[in-house]
């Protein structure tokens, strides 16, 4: 039988951040396919881990190569950085997981809040993001709530995905936008 090893490792991971506890024989039936299948693929419960664990670091990677480029359109790329994320939400509930989160060195968490704390600065020169707050202060709400937000949706399977970033993009900007500069900006 062939799977889609990505669409299997999304739904391994979303089952294991619900529940860290479940046996590979548990995991096989949430899948739907037979354990040794699944030993196949995954010889171990550590190994799964480990898989999990490095399709996450890949994701930092995007996240931090799209950080790092030029923001001309810092807009599209706040939607980018956003789409990641949303597209990436299993591996977000589980790295939530205090868990798992111990699992990933704290260098990564560190970078990445730098990176967002830069590029919302970037946002703020442009002066498409509020100053009343200071861009760590921005990076910091923008991770505690897209990490929340994905959190509480990540077992639905029936959001759609382009509302779910509408929906992300419209809450956070309304509380840190400058509303004038994204209008002058969307005409």
């Amino acid at each position: 039988m062939s799977f889609d090893r990505e669409k299997l490792l999304r739904k391994l991971t979303f089952e294991l951040a619900m529940n860290p506890n479940m046996t590979m024989t548990e995991l096989a039936k949430r899948a739907k396919i037979s354990r040794a299948s699944l030993n196949r693929i995954y010889s171990s419960k550590n190994f799964l881990k480990e898989t999990i664990l490095e399709r996450v670091k890949e994701i930092y990677r995007e996240i931090s190569e799209l950080l790092n480029k030029n923001h001309e359109d810092f807009i599209k790329n706040l939607r980018d950085v956003i789409a990641i994320f949303q597209a990436n939400r299993n591996y977000i509930l589980f790295i939530c997981r205090d868990v798992f989160a111990e699992s990933v060195d704290e260098k990564i968490f560190r970078q990445q809040e730098a990176e967002l704390t830069k590029f919302f600065s970037v946002g703020q020169e442009q002066n498409l993001i509020d100053k009343k707050f200071s861009a760590e202060t921005v990076a910091n709400v923008f991770l505690g709530n897209i990490t929340w937000f994905l959190c509480m949706h990540a077992e639905k399977n029936n959001v759609d995905e382009n509302e779910l970033k509408k929906i992300i993009f419209e809450t956070f900007w309304n509380g840190i936008g400058n509303k004038t500069a994204y209008d002058s900006a969307q005409n």
